[in-house]
Parts: structure tokens; sequence; C-alpha cells
């Protein structure tokens, strides 16, 4: 009678154990349902909001690009003209001074000191056989409004 009473309740505690673990096993699966249905949610809004940013920065990279080109075919309408550019050297005076200190409030400077620059009373020559460096300036000067064209240009795009 023991063992019947004993096998009655342990079937009964089996049971009770084998729906709780049911309804755990069922609330644990419609938490993971929901949990991976809020993941795939959030990357897809993730994705949606990527595409939109990656096609701002794609149209203000082409307005940036677009600036650049406008700006360099303005530089190209009106190029830069020079004529002859000439080195000149400075002819030491008579008197044996030095051009550069020529003219300047003290006569030795200090020691360190920039040496004065030449207020212009020295007369200047073409020095023996002088090469005309306007070429070499225009090539500059066309790298330099190349650069800060680029530059204005990154500026935008970085905005």
């Amino acid at each position: 009678m023991i063992s019947l009473l004993l096998n009655k309740y342990v079937l009964g505690a089996a049971l009770v154990a084998l729906l709780v673990a049911g309804a755990w096993f069922a609330w644990w699966h419609h938490g993971n349902v929901r949990y991976t249905a809020g993941i795939a949610a959030q990357q897809a809004a993730d994705a949606k909001s990527l595409v939109a940013y990656t096609q701002a920065k794609d149209a203000q990279l082409a307005a940036s690009q677009e600036s650049y080109r406008a700006e360099l075919d303005s530089l190209k309408l009106h190029p830069i003209a020079l004529g002859p550019v000439r080195l000149r050297e400075y002819v030491p005076s008579a008197s044996g001074q030095d051009p550069v200190t020529c003219g300047a409030a003290s006569s030795t400077p200090a020691t360190g000191a920039v040496p004065g620059v030449p207020d212009g009373s020295h007369p200047v020559r073409p020095a023996a056989n002088p090469p005309d460096i306007s070429g070499m300036l225009e090539s500059y000067a066309e790298a330099a409004d190349r650069l800060s064209a680029q530059l204005r240009a990154l500026q935008t795009a970085v905005k």
C-alpha cells in the first residue's frame, strides 16, 4: 500500500515538474523569439539609416567635387601671365659696406640675430646671365591654386 501511494505521488510530482518545465520552455522560447525579432528590426533600421547616411555623404562629396572642378575651370579662364622674371643681385657699394646691413640701425647685429633687410638704397644689377624663372613661378602658382581649391572642396565635404 505504501508503494502504491508512493507511486501515485511520484507520478504526480513528475507530472507537475513536466508541466513547469513546459511552461518555462514556452516562456523562454517566446522571449527568445521576441529578442531575435527585436535584433532583426534594429539591424534593419541600422541598415536603412546607414544607406541614408551614405547617400547623403555621397551627394555632399559629389557637390564638393563639382565645386572643385568649377573652381579649377574658373582659374583656367583667368590664367596668370607673367612677363620674364629675372634674378637680380646686389652690388656692394664703393665704401665696402655689406648691402644687407647697409641702412640698418646698428652696424653689427647681435649674435644669433636675424640680419637686416636692405632698404633699397643700393643699386641692383642683373646677374651675369640670369635665367627666366617666370615659368617656374607660374607652375608654383597653378599648383597652389589647385591645392587651395582641393582643400576648400575637402572642407565642404567634411562639414
